[in-house]
């Protein structure tokens, strides 16, 4: 059984994993977007979620009206 990995060991690993994942997603976002009924399930997904978020956010702000801060919230910001 091998030591314990240094931190920089650790870390170039870490690096190494996180690029092939990422080549992982990229390669499956680029199959996604060849396949054009994939496409469709994606497109009417995101129009679902869209008018989701908008309920949402007429929620919490009134019927989409912006609220106007708070008095002082600027000086906290």
């Amino acid at each position: 059984m091998c030591g314990p990995m240094s931190t920089a060991e650790s870390k170039k690993r870490d690096e190494e994993y996180r690029a092939e994942e990422d080549l992982r997603t990229i390669t499956r976002a680029e199959e996604v977007r060849a396949d054009q009924k994939r496409m469709a399930g994606v497109s009417r997904i995101q129009r679902k979620q869209l008018t989701a978020l908008q309920r949402v956010g007429k929620a919490i702000n009134g019927n989409g009206a912006k609220r106007k801060p708070r008095r002082g919230a600027a000086q906290r910001a």
